[in-house]
């Protein structure tokens, strides 16, 4: 694909860092760092292992004598190794069970959990429901259910109920733009998000310097995920070689680096209020773009570089005075489908 074509897709001003471990490592000396970071690393890259380390390993792992290691992690991360661990499994076994009809166990076996028991009483114990009744919450007409579990599974923040991605969110700067139209081939999401990504990327993408792009349709937002159509695909050159074409328009957009399903929720919601705020109204036969820069980092479970258009009707909208201008985000209060 033409690097200009791509270049034109998204071209950032800057990307707010949505990962709440790097805020919280930010403020630590160059040493503990790194040590940190190490230690949060490896229990990402063992977070399926059974039975999962111990902080013993963990601390060996990153270099900190064991007494000190268990105290430390707290302190920066304001939860134990164990229950981030605990925490980070719950989200990935949830995300699934909202969008997939795996078995329990299978979902167990594929989240590092020993069995469905175990599963079950990890997700009593963190959420206070039972896997049938997170399913049934997709299926709900009440969109904010979803919302408000993922979030609550989002990095916890000192004395306070909120977590760091929705402190975070507030800092995303959200700008109103033009986009050409948009020439895309693409297929239709059948699976979980993440699956859907890595086939299409080992198919369509591996080893070429392109983004993925997700679209969906505005009017099906606020509706239960499985109400709902996504496609994956990529840019193209021209109508000849596109199955979708994405209207030229005025979007509402933002860029940010997430690695969480938490993440991407809090950005929703601060969009929603974004739009509340500037007297700006969603276009009901638009779309919705999410452009992954890094497909190939996040099959790595690495952070990934997300552009995200909402389509604006720019009738009502413009019938609210608003100039489109970069505004920072204020104060923060939706979400389907990411990570």
């Amino acid at each position: 694909m033409d690097r200009s074509v791509t270049e034109k897709m998204a071209a950032p001003t800057s990307y707010a860092n949505m990962v709440p471990e790097d805020y919280l490592l930010a403020s630590l000396a160059p040493v503990w760092r790194v040590r940190m970071k190490r230690a949060i690393d490896f229990l990402q890259e063992t977070i399926t292992r059974i039975p999962p380390p111990s902080w013993e390993e963990v601390a060996e792992e990153s270099a900190v004598s064991p007494f000190h290691f268990h105290r430390m992690f707290r302190a920066v991360f304001q939860e134990t190794p164990s229950q981030y661990i605990r925490r980070l499994r719950t989200r990935r076994v949830i995300n699934h069970l909202l969008q997939e009809n795996s078995s329990v166990i299978e979902v167990a076996m594929r989240f590092g959990f020993s069995s469905s028991q175990a599963l079950a009483k990890n997700l009593r114990r963190e959420v206070g429901m039972s896997a049938s009744e997170i399913r049934a919450i997709s299926n709900s007409e009440d969109s904010t259910l979803k919302d408000k579990l993922l979030l609550k599974l989002g990095h916890p923040k000192s004395q306070s109920d909120q977590c760091i991605e929705a402190e975070l969110a507030k800092n995303i700067v959200f700008r109103v733009e033009h986009s050409p139209e948009i020439f895309a081939s693409v297929e239709e999401i059948d699976q979980i998000w993440f699956d859907a990504l890595d086939s299409f990327y080992q198919r369509k993408l591996k080893d070429k310097p392109e983004p993925a792009l997700i679209i969906g349709k505005t009017s099906d937002l606020g509706k239960n995920y499985n109400a709902q159509t996504f496609w994956i695909g990529r840019h193209v050159n021209d109508n000849k070689q596109a199955n979708l074409i994405v209207p030229a328009g005025t979007y509402l957009c933002c860029d940010v680096v997430i690695n969480s399903i938490s993440a991407y929720t809090a950005i929703w919601d601060a969009l929603y209020n974004k739009l509340l705020e500037d007297g700006l109204e969603p276009d009901s036969n638009g779309f919705t773009i999410d452009i992954i820069q890094n497909p190939k980092d996040v099959l790595s479970n690495s952070p990934g570089q997300v552009h995200i258009r909402l389509k604006l009707d720019e009738k009502r909208s413009a019938v609210e005075g608003h100039k489109p201008t970069p505004i920072r985000k204020k104060t923060g209060s939706r979400a389907a489908r990411i990570i």
